[in-house]
């Protein structure tokens, strides 16, 4: 059932964008009279939205790893992760705008997350690997030359 009303919230968001998520809205799209079934499963709207936020996390994951990427082993491929990364927040915009303009209480945040998945910080961690096989000894004027 939480699963219910997260995906639910999602959809919303990606809809119409966070501000148009309410417990009461949320019930109703899933098919509840009543918010207060929602609340059977969420102390508040934000705990609902960390949830959501673990969804669309996966959803970010799901999309980087179907573009390819390879073996990351220079700037330039990690400036094709980040192109990709901005390529799939332009395509959702509202995603974009929750993750980093809306704010969440840290109170309601969960104690693990989908990041905290070792296939998950794997799939980070093969974007900037190459940088600490050598200590971190590139330079920023090699930052600067390769990058360009």
């Amino acid at each position: 059932m939480k699963n219910t009303f997260a995906t639910t919230a999602k959809e919303m968001i990606l809809e119409a964008g966070v501000e148009s998520v309410s417990v009461r809205k949320v019930a109703d799209r899933a098919g509840y009279s009543l918010g207060g079934t929602v609340y059977n499963h969420f102390d508040n709207l934000d705990a609902l939205l960390w949830q959501t936020r673990e969804l669309m996390i996966m959803d970010v994951a799901i999309y980087m790893k179907e573009q390819d990427q390879g073996i990351i082993n220079n700037l330039n491929g990690v400036k094709k992760v980040f192109s990709n990364f901005m390529k799939y927040f332009i395509k959702n915009q509202y995603v974009y705008r929750f993750f980093y303009n809306h704010s969440l209480s840290h109170d309601e945040k969960p104690l693990t997350s989908v990041v905290d998945n070792p296939e998950i910080r794997g799939q980070f961690g093969n974007a900037f690997g190459f940088l600490l096989e050598d200590g971190g000894a590139l330079s920023v004027d090699a930052w600067h030359t390769e990058v360009k």
